[in-house]
Order: C-alpha cells, then sequence, then structure tokens
C-alpha cells in the first residue's frame, strides 16, 4: 500500500505570515543589528557595516508604514542624517565611528526595530524588504522625504 504525500503549496499560508517571526529568527536578527551598532560605536565599524544600519532604518521605516510602530518620521530622518555623516567622515581605509552624539539619534530606531522584529507579522517584514529592495534599484537618494510628504 502507498501513502499519498500531502501535496504542499509553493506559498506559506496566510495563518503563518500573519504571525511574528519564531523568538530564535527574531533574536538572530536583532543581534546582528546591535552587534553592527556595537562596532561602529567602538571604531571597529565600516562603511559597509554603517550601510547596513542605514538599511536597519529603511527596513524600521517601511515596517512602521505598516503600522507597526509610532516613530516620528523626523527621527528616521535624524538617523539617517547621521549615519550618512559617518560614512561621509570615513577616511581611506573606510574605518567608520559613529559618535555618542548620533549614537542618541540611532538608538531609538534600534529600539523600534527590535519591537518589530519580535511583533510584527512576517508579512510586514517581507513587503519591506521587497520595499527596500526596490528603494536600492531606484536612482533615489532616500525613501524618506518621499514618504513624509
Amino acid at each position: 500500500m502507498s501513502r499519498r504525500k500531502k501535496s504542499q503549496s509553493a506559498f506559506p499560508s496566510s495563518f503563518f505570515l500573519q504571525r511574528p517571526l519564531d523568538e530564535k529568527t527574531a533574536t538572530e536578527m536583532a543581534l546582528a543589528h546591535h552587534l553592527t551598532f556595537a562596532a561602529c560605536k567602538s571604531w571597529a565599524g565600516t562603511t559597509r557595516l554603517v550601510s547596513e544600519l542605514v538599511r536597519m532604518v529603511y527596513l524600521t521605516f517601511y515596517v512602521q508604514c505598516a503600522g507597526y510602530g509610532d516613530t516620528d518620521i523626523a527621527r528616521f530622518a535624524d538617523a539617517e542624517a547621521a549615519l550618512e555623516n559617518c560614512i561621509l567622515r570615513a577616511g581611506d581605509d573606510e574605518t567608520c565611528w559613529i559618535a555618542p552624539s548620533e549614537c542618541a539619534l540611532v538608538e531609538p530606531i534600534l529600539r523600534q526595530a527590535d519591537t518589530q522584529l519580535f511583533l510584527a507579522p512576517r508579512l510586514a517584514l517581507i513587503d519591506a524588504y521587497k520595499r527596500l529592495d526596490k528603494f536600492l534599484r531606484s536612482s533615489n537618494e532616500s525613501p524618506l522625504p518621499q514618504m513624509s510628504v
């Protein structure tokens, strides 16, 4: 007697997409953000690491646009500007350091990103990544001014 295998859909169920990430995945993603931030605060940052923090700012903004967060849009712009200034200060070796005054601008976004990773549904996170990818393929300098108009 042969057993029939249940057909598996190529797409996750809507129930799965409406649930938050599992705790392990959310923790790993949040830890990656915090380790990147810590490296950039202690003269171990690079332009690539700071760029990852800029991506985190944009992703957090996009997830907030989906209804998961309440940070003033100006705070996102402040964090973006602080990180861009950090990249502009990088020397030939591309070493970056986020100054304490700049850290204070990035930390609220980092905390919101943590909350979103643990509470926002997978679908909101997936959509944010899609929006980030679309932005990165565009010639726009920032998604923030466009969204806040």
